[in-house]
């Protein structure tokens, strides 16, 4: 998905687009990053590994009209909670964060790079939107979207690591997956764990599949006619229960006439080392546990 965003950005500044904009890195490895750097070395910064001067610098930059990208493995930004409140969100500065290895995306690197507890640094302030893509098409979408100023303000793109699943969201920022209208349960989940449950519940007419990719839908009016609806919900992610998906949604909704499950890491074995699916499974986050809760057979 990075890869998507970087080859965008690349094309903007060979047609002379997106100067105002400056990419500033703790890390490296991607393939088109490289090459924006070796073409374009003003328009990158390496930070180091130094996420509070990062996010500093930075917000320095646009006082002189540069809006920063900032780049990063995405549980790194914890360690600059502070500058992104401070920095960010109170003087309300136009940034792009972009998070790599969303969730359990780097399984076998263990706590220090699972980013399960991201979404919750970035979601306590209103000034900072949260884009979960789904494909790299998608990615590439939003964040033109945001460089183009079609959408304004600060923005985090939760971005998985490697392939997607190739499902196209539609652009309201969430899409429900449906094989009967009647149906009356449903499970809201992004990302890989919504691919996941997308897959695993494909041929089932009991369970409807509802994929958000913008936060900012989730306050929309059509998104909470959608949810009530139904009579069952289970809100499922690959993160701890706190400031995520299911803090958004049922902080969204006015009222609960309907029975909700959230299924989110929250056991110890959240800071296990292992696969990806094995951890999600250990943490009673797998589609089967789903299943089971709502009574299901597939």
């Amino acid at each position: 998905m990075r890869e998507s965003i970087f080859s965008y950005f690349y094309e903007q500044l060979e047609k002379k687009e997106c100067e105002s904009y400056k990419i500033l890195s703790n890390d490296f490895g991607a393939i088109n990053l490289d090459k924006i750097r070796e073409k374009y070395p003003n328009a990158f910064i390496n930070c180091g590994i130094s996420e509070q001067n990062q996010i500093g610098v930075g917000a320095g930059l646009f006082k002189f009209g540069i809006i920063p990208i900032y780049y990063s493995i995405a549980s790194f930004y914890m360690r600059a909670a502070e500058q992104i409140k401070i920095d960010i969100a109170v003087p309300n500065v136009p940034a792009i964060f972009l998070g790599v290895g969303a969730g359990y995306g780097y399984s076998a690197d263990g706590p220090t790079h699972h980013s399960i507890e991201d979404i919750a640094v970035f979601s306590p302030y209103s000034e900072i939107n949260i884009i979960v893509p789904c494909s790299a098409s998608n990615a590439k979408h939003y964040f033109s979207l945001y460089v183009e100023d079609s959408l304004k303000g600060a923005v985090y793109f939760r971005l998985d690591r490697g392939s997607d699943g190739g499902v196209e969201i539609n652009k309201v920022g969430y899409e429900v997956f449906s094989n009967n209208l009647e149906c009356k349960k449903l499970i809201i989940s992004m990302g890989y764990l919504g691919l996941k449950y997308l897959k695993y519940f494909k041929a089932s007419s009991e369970v409807d599949i509802c994929i958000v990719e913008n936060f900012a839908c989730i306050d929309t009016v059509a998104f909470k006619e959608m949810v009530a609806k139904y009579s069952h919900v289970i809100i499922a992610e690959e993160h701890v229960p706190i400031g995520g998906l299911g803090s958004r949604v049922l902080s969204s909704l006015n009222q609960i006439t309907f029975k909700i499950d959230h299924l989110a890491l929250k056991t110890r074995g959240r800071f296990g080392y292992n696969d990806r699916d094995k951890l999600l499974l250990g943490n009673e986050c797998d589609p089967s546990d789903a299943a089971k809760l709502l009574g299901v057979l597939v």
